[in-house]
């Protein structure tokens, strides 16, 4: 720990390390092996420059992990004293943290090449000690979120043996989950848009459309453990209490959730996508269905390496057009373009997988950030997500979330008809949403259900928590009471669990 400077390799490995530890839930492992390359590369050529200057590698091992600490800061830093300003002077902005962090960079490695004398075994000690608790740090925050960790998924496109429990005139069950997708009544009142056409064509092909849907609760996760076991929060024997923020703790409940034990109990097969969401990729499903893209040798910028790029001295210079197209910053959404459109075109090779299936498809086509024309192709105006994945202002929010919904109707009836007709027997198809797009009407939701044969359990308030219970009583053939359609707040960033609920005496009056 004297001797060696092993505090070039912690200091190369703790940004993305610590960055992962944090977003563990979220992030395949595979996605953070190209940058710990590029950061152990960078790292060592730095070395070598400050080596081939000083002519001293003792000093260009100290100075060169000094620079790349502070520039793989500067990023967290900016976001601390953003917009900060004093006396009407404004301080977090690049103009003003960018010199000074300059200046006080070279002032620290002036010091360093002029003042430091050998030997310097107790700076190397020193910096071995501080940097490497930083890295075991991170790793115990990985040890502790052991269950969180998510390998890269693999596809199981193998056929798979029916059981003979299962019925060939049962029916299939898709249940797509269209991510922040609201209620026709939101839609036109906040987003000026009217959806009625789009409703009317459901309803054409036999949907029945809860007009006064409201989610049980404001955020993905919680919302789709519920539904998917058909119970709410306090019924899932979930032990935790209302200060807890580890979301995460849900992820078993969507993963192998009643309903899908139900149906596999039945003889359905499974099926289902990869994401981008690790807690809801079924990635152990019968059928799971993966794109080919490789984050390894992806010719764009991952999420992931946008995100620890922003958190870089590369943030400054970010505002100039030509650095930005350079990096990949013009469009860093390729990798969601690509995957919805991986799952819209593997979905209508569904219908001809044998056997009765339960099909789990989540789709973030109406979420932000917004990246789909009308027509699907690439929106690539930084307007529509230039404020880590926000529009601008509310007139780019409004026009993008249009954008984004006419793409999802044309593609999603397009892709009912082809379920229709393709399916042997006629199928189960649940479209909704998780929950809304923004407040006011965050809970108002989509939920419409094409279950042939049953009309009279829907009714215009039908929530979530009782799709599935529906959907068992129609094809399974159980007598699930339907529960009382209710409807809790949270802030999933400050206080998941802590669940306030919200007054639904009129569902239909957007809240």
């Amino acid at each position: 720990m004297k001797k060696y400077p092993y505090f070039l390799i912690f200091a190369a490995l703790y940004p993305v390390i610590s960055l992962y530890a944090l977003n563990v839930s979220e992030i395949n492992s595979i996605y953070i092996i190209r940058p710990l390359l590029v950061s152990l590369v960078g790292m060592g050529l730095i070395f070598g420059l400050f080596t081939l200057i000083l002519r001293n590698p003792q000093k260009a091992a100290i100075t060169s992990t000094i620079g790349f600490v502070i520039f793989c800061s500067y990023g967290a830093l900016f976001n601390v004293v953003k917009g900060l300003s004093i006396g009407g002077f404004t301080l977090g902005n690049h103009r003003f943290l960018l010199p000074i962090v300059i200046i006080l960079t070279v002032i620290i490695l002036w010091l360093v090449i002029t003042r430091m004398k050998p030997p310097y075994f107790q700076v190397f000690q020193g910096f071995n000690v501080v940097l490497g608790a930083l890295i075991l740090f991170s790793i115990v925050q990985l040890g502790l979120k052991f269950d969180q960790i998510k390998l890269p998924s693999q596809s199981t496109n193998n056929p798979v043996i029916v059981s003979s429990q299962a019925s060939t005139d049962m029916p299939d069950v898709y249940y797509f989950m269209l991510d922040s997708y609201p209620r026709a009544d939101y839609i036109k009142k906040f987003m000026e848009y009217d959806n009625t056409p789009f409703l009317d064509a459901l309803k054409l092909r036999g949907f029945f459309v809860a007009d006064c849907s409201m989610s049980n609760y404001s955020f993905t996760r919680l919302s789709q453990a519920t539904t998917l076991n058909m119970e709410y929060f306090e019924d899932l024997g979930l032990d935790v209490s209302r200060d807890d923020k580890d979301e995460s703790k849900l992820d078993p409940y969507i993963m192998h959730p009643k309903i899908r034990t139900d149906l596999e109990k039945a003889g359905y097969s499974t099926v289902a996508f990869e994401t981008g969401y690790p807690f809801t990729e079924w990635s152990d499903a019968d059928y799971f269905f993966r794109s080919e893209s490789n984050p390894l040798t992806m010719p764009v910028l991952t999420a992931f390496e946008n995100m620890l790029i922003q958190n870089t001295g590369i943030s400054a210079a970010l505002n100039n057009q030509q650095i930005r197209r350079l990096l990949g910053f013009t469009f860093p959404y390729y990798e969601k373009w690509s995957r919805e459109h991986y799952i819209i075109d593997q979905m209508k090779n569904v219908p001809d997988l044998p056997g009765p299936k339960f099909v789990y498809i989540h789709l973030v086509t109406t979420h932000r950030p917004y990246v789909f024309k009308p027509d699907g192709s690439i929106l690539n105006d930084e307007r529509y997500y230039l404020d880590d994945g926000v529009p601008i202002n509310d007139e780019f929010y409004i026009r993008g979330f249009q954008y984004q919904l006419e793409f999802t109707n044309d593609y999603m009836l397009d892709l009912i008809d082809t379920i229709i007709a393709d399916s042997k027997v006629p199928p189960v198809i649940i479209l909704q949403g998780d929950h809304g797009v923004r407040a006011p009407g965050r809970h108002s939701i989509l939920n419409a259900l094409l279950i042939p044969n049953l009309k009279d359990e829907l009714y215009p308030a039908l929530s979530p928590v009782n799709n599935f219970r529906v959907v068992e009583n129609s094809i399974l053939g159980t007598t699930l009471d339907l529960l009382e359609d209710s409807t809790y707040f949270s802030n999933t960033n400050v206080a998941p669990y802590k669940l306030r609920p919200i007054p639904n005496d009129n569902p239909c009056k957007i809240q």
